[in-house]
């Protein structure tokens, strides 16, 4: 049941007050939309669909119906053809510091669910510089290892509504990943060092330091006006790449990683820790039983952002080479041509 609070109003007296003033539509629309986040909430929703449309209000039915839904979706790999052919590389990779570490804990964001270990980012803030030189110390066993903690390859997914669609249709929730903070550090190292190796295209707007959205339908429009100025057609195809994050092969992210000249120990250190990894859906319902991963990057992950934009790049170099722009802001991808049947070739 919604409360009073929600209203910020302290008694039924200035409720009633706050209905009968000049702001009165914004109360009670927030209310509404209060009302309307509780119906969206996962922990709230009780019943779900089957695949064949059935709705099922069993709890060990909704359990494995949510466990058979991302079972699949993680795992379900498409024919493709090699398309890259990069050599390992070989190469030093110079060992963490202290102040690389201090920086990373430092923007990892506190307040966050912990992963299925508990621990949550606040622990290691409140450590202090013993702590940072503890990370340090363990990064770097590592870094030379290029073996991680078997706990790591462990996570709960927490499926989040897209905010459209039937609530019972899991199809319509995001699965968001929640892995031990510890990684999230290490990632994020990783993620520093492969940002510095690797260039992304200027065409790429999303996850990439200073651009944005703005920037993007921007240059669409300045796009759209030149054309339009030179009494030319243009054309352009916005591609939503559907549960792109969960279906990108991984051997591709290997074969990207070797083709844009990183060190192959590096290739390595990413590898090991997406093999072997398992996940179990956190239901209203209780959570459910464990399951394989070998497809996609983890949502939720502070290195699976540059991954993917590393991939896509890299992906759609080898797909359109030649005359058409291409805009994208990760997997939100424009391609802008001259006329229709260049655009049904490339798409």
């Amino acid at each position: 049941m919604l409360r009073w609070k929600m209203l910020n109003c302290e008694n039924e007296n200035d409720l009633y007050e706050k209905l009968e003033s000049s702001q009165a539509e914004k109360y009670v629309h927030r209310l509404a939309k209060a009302r309307h986040r509780t119906s969206l909430d996962v922990t709230k929703v009780r019943a779900v669909k089957s695949e064949e449309g059935d709705v099922l209000r069993d709890p060990m039915e909704v359990k494995e119906r949510w466990r058979a839904y991302f079972a699949h979706l993680l795992n379900e790999e498409f024919p493709r053809k090699k398309n890259f052919f990069g050599e390992p590389v070989a190469g030093p990779v110079q060992p963490w510091t202290v102040d690389e570490v201090r920086r990373t804990v430092k923007k990892m964001k506190v307040g966050k669910a912990p992963g299925p270990n508990g621990i949550p980012m606040e622990a290691w803030r409140s450590l202090g510089e013993l702590g940072l030189q503890w990370l340090t110390k363990f990064s770097n066993n590592i870094r030379r290892s290029a073996k991680i903690p078997e706990a790591w390859k462990e996570s709960i997914i927490v499926p989040i509504l897209k905010r459209k669609g039937d609530v019972m249709d899991c199809a319509n929730y995001r699965g968001i990943k929640l892995i031990a903070h510890t990684m999230k550090i290490y990632e994020r190292l990783l993620d520093m060092r492969l940002r510095d190796m690797v260039e992304i295209a200027s065409d790429q707007f999303g996850f990439v330091p200073e651009r944005s959205t703005i920037d993007a339908i921007y240059i669409v429009r300045q796009v759209m006006e030149k054309y339009r100025e030179k009494n030319k057609p243009c054309h352009i195809a916005f591609l939503d790449l559907e549960k792109a994050y969960d279906r990108l092969p991984r051997a591709v992210i290997w074969d990207v990683m070797r083709e844009r000249g990183i060190p192959e120990h590096m290739v390595k250190t990413v590898q090991v820790m997406y093999k072997g990894t398992t996940a179990r859906v956190r239901t209203s319902l209780g959570t459910t039983s464990k399951f394989d991963i070998t497809m996609g990057v983890h949502q939720g992950s502070a290195l699976s952002p540059f991954l993917f934009i590393m991939t896509l790049d890299t992906v759609v170099k080898h797909l359109l080479e030649g005359p058409p722009s291409t805009l994208l802001y990760a997997d939100d991808v424009a391609v802008i041509v001259d006329s229709r049947a260049e655009l049904q070739v490339k798409i």
